[in-house]
């Protein structure tokens, strides 16, 4: 098989861009892509995880298998959870009491939504920007994409897909049907199950959601200015105030953007801590 010259041929035939080599991420799907490469020294702003990933220093011990091989949770002294106002999950996260059989999945782990019976669910009034259940409010850019956040995955029914319109409007559909966010589109990691989010993509091809590099390549804007080299030219991390389109929060510190499904989710992206100020609802 023949790869085009922008791009390199995988140990399973699949081709790949050449730029994505070495770039800590298996394009290939083999791993063949990250085979042999020249080891990366991390920055003082990251962490070096034990398979050589860099990851940002404030991902370590925050109870998340950032590296994918667990290094940046070992030997973490975690903080003790306030019995009083917190609920401490199966993983060691703190939550807020309030969460506990919400019908959220807080935790990551479902543990707070374990042995609920007859719970009754807090009534609220969500915005234009939440979707309404049971009470709880969630982001609408949740609703119908492929994760089931509500307990009986009402959030996933009715959804219009199988090559067609997504219901969600910042959703594009798979060659599958299944409908995954745009600027998952091209941006080298497969999200699709049948992986067409990166057919057909080359260098020249960055959505509004993208951030092109200064070699040609594509990231998802959300990876700029998060103290990562994602780049690998470090190009993305050349940050003083930067734009936001439609769909993404924009941190008051102006040096970054996240989606708004990560804003008052109880994790802590934007460095001045903008996504998670005390206006966030009790319940998320």
């Amino acid at each position: 098989k023949k790869c085009l010259s922008s791009e390199m041929l995988c140990s399973n035939d699949r081709c790949v861009m050449k730029v994505w080599r070495c770039d800590g991420e298996d394009d290939c799907g083999d791993g063949s892509d990250e085979r042999d490469c020249p080891a990366r020294d991390c920055t003082s702003n990251e962490f070096e995880c034990s398979n050589r990933h860099c990851i940002p220093s404030y991902w370590h011990c925050d109870h998340d298998n950032d590296c994918h091989d667990n290094s940046d949770e070992v030997g973490c002294q975690y903080t003790t959870c306030n019995n009083a106002t917190q609920f401490q999950c199966a993983n060691g996260k703190c939550k807020n009491n309030a969460w506990v059989c919400d019908g959220d999945n807080d935790c990551g782990d479902w543990s707070d939504e374990q042995n609920c019976v007859n719970s009754t669910q807090p009534s609220s009034v969500c915005d234009s920007n939440y979707h309404s259940w049971a009470g709880h409010c969630f982001p609408r850019l949740w609703v119908c994409d492929g994760d089931v956040d509500c307990v009986g995955g009402s959030d996933e029914s009715n959804c219009t897909r199988h090559n067609s319109t997504c219901y969600n409007s910042h959703q594009r559909a798979c060659d599958s049907g299944q409908c995954v966010y745009t600027w998952w589109f091209c941006d080298g990691s497969p999200d699709c199950l049948d992986g067409s989010d990166e057919h057909g993509c080359t260098s020249a091809h960055t959505t509004p959601y993208q951030f092109r590099c200064n070699d040609g390549r594509c990231i998802a804007m959300t990876l700029r200015c998060n103290g990562v080299d994602n780049c690998l030219d470090n190009s993305d991390e050349n940050c003083t105030q930067v734009t936001c389109v439609a769909g993404l929060f924009r941190c008051h510190s102006g040096d970054r953007c996240i989606q708004q499904s990560s804003v008052c989710d109880g994790v802590f992206d934007c460095s001045d801590g903008s996504d998670e100020t005390s206006s966030c609802p009790s319940f998320p």
